[in-house]
């Protein structure tokens, strides 16, 4: 994932950590690979945004962008690596029923403020979410939700986030949130 590549290799630059001078063009896809035979002619990296490219610069610099290269590709291992089912239980999600929605005019990203009901074992919590673009407040109020309910609690622009709420992203669409049947109780665990 080259905009994951991008950052990486933005935040080497601006640590002055890698030299990016003087760089010729390489198209990005002649590494995807990471074969170690194809390594040797990147000396240096630098990636921005949609359609990246790899640039090469000058033999001094060789083993660093070699050993990012080589740390990129266990890191993507790592990413891409099938996780075992109690990797999976580790994370407490439960249905909840959203039972205030109010704009948190503190946030910097449109967002709302919501308590939430999950049943008498997790009890009430909790959650900012970034909700505005496809959902009103009165729209929320009552919806079944799912929610991760054991992630340590953060703040977020003066409120305590006690609850990561589950939905799918767009970038072009917003936020849907991701609902139980209707009938589904408070507090059942998903699994």
């Amino acid at each position: 994932d080259f905009s994951s590549l991008s950052i990486i290799f933005q935040e080497m630059h601006s640590l002055n950590q890698v030299d990016l001078t003087g760089c010729e063009e390489i198209n990005p896809c002649e590494i995807t690979p990471f074969h170690n035979n194809g390594l040797e002619r990147f000396s240096s990296i630098k990636i921005s945004t949609g359609e990246d490219f790899v640039k090469k610069t000058t033999q001094k610099n060789h083993e660093v962008k070699k050993q990012m290269l080589d740390d990129v590709e266990v890191c993507t291992e790592e990413i891409t690596s099938t996780k075992s089912i109690e990797d999976f239980k580790r994370f407490d999600m439960r249905v909840g029923t959203i039972t205030t929605a109010i704009l948190n005019k503190k946030a910097r990203v449109p967002a709302y403020k919501l308590e939430i009901d999950f049943g008498n074992e997790v009890g009430l919590k909790t959650s900012s979410a970034q909700l505005t673009r496809n959902y009103a407040p009165e729209d929320l109020i009552g919806k079944k939700i799912i929610g991760v309910v054991n992630l340590e609690p953060k703040k977020i622009a003066g409120v305590k986030s006690e609850v990561l709420v589950l939905g799918s992203l767009s970038d072009e669409a917003g936020t849907f949130l991701l609902a139980p049947d209707a009938t589904a109780e408070n507090g059942l665990k998903i699994g």
